[in-house]
């Protein structure tokens, strides 16, 4: 899916997320919960993230609905897991 499309239907949905996901708002309320000293907060493509370091854990949420292509949602949670230390963790949603 190219840019302006992932774009655009994001735009589309985007109304409508707090309410859809209000069981998450643990992450989405972390400075409250304590998780703001401990993490590092990424809210960008993949490929903009530094190569340097690796990562303990990642999570992919409200992202891969949008990729309809399995292999290329596939692709997409390998360069995730590929960012992640030996053990690391990937929490998301397909």
């Amino acid at each position: 899916m190219r840019e302006d499309e992932l774009r655009a239907a994001f735009d589309r949905q985007a109304a409508g997320y707090d309410e859809q996901w209000e069981k998450m708002a643990p992450i989405r309320e972390a400075e409250r919960a304590g998780y703001l000293s401990r993490c590092t907060f990424h809210e960008d493509y993949l490929d903009s993230l530094p190569t340097e370091g690796r990562h303990h854990a990642a999570t992919c949420f409200l992202v891969s609905q949008f990729i309809l292509d399995p292999g290329e949602r596939s692709d997409f949670f390998r360069a995730i897991a590929n960012g992640l230390r030996p053990g690391g963790l990937l929490a998301g949603m397909v």
